[in-house]
């Protein structure tokens, strides 16, 4: 479990709650613990939830990565948070389901006034958002 310091003051943080194995979500008050070794754990921002999207963004992983999005999303209106953070350091390949899923969050998050952001997106992601002229949806984020 990461531990991490309220912004306000100095206690320790340390909740958690459950998402699919595999992926993250975590704010400055909340923490995710997960006994699945493919898990990561994030640092923290003050101004979004961090999400993290599997190694291939694709039919297979596009159900549970949806689910871990639209739920972090939820959660980064019901805090105030400004944007959502999708790491996608670990995404070595997305495909059209995974186009897709981000795309659909994107919408849903500019439908709440919600940025998404893209973390550490790898060369080859970058190229295929702008080759398919989606690139201008997203923030790109290399820390």
């Amino acid at each position: 479990m990461t531990k991490g310091f309220d912004p306000a003051g100095s206690r320790a943080i340390a909740t958690s709650f459950a998402l699919p194995p595999g992926l993250a979500c975590s704010s400055h008050d909340t923490f995710v613990e997960t006994h699945d070794p493919r898990a990561k754990e994030f640092a923290l921002t003050a101004d979004s939830l961090v999400v993290a999207a599997p190694e291939s963004l694709n039919a297979e992983s596009r159900a549970p990565f949806r689910c871990a999005a639209l739920e972090c999303l939820e959660r980064v209106s019901q805090l105030g948070r400004s944007a959502l953070t999708i790491d996608m350091s670990a995404t070595q390949v997305v495909d059209a389901c995974g186009l897709g899923i981000l795309v659909l969050v994107t919408k849903r998050a500019r439908e709440r006034g919600i940025v998404t952001r893209l973390l550490c997106a790898h060369e080859d992601v970058r190229s295929l958002l702008t080759i398919t002229h989606l690139e201008p949806l997203f923030q790109f984020r290399s820390d």
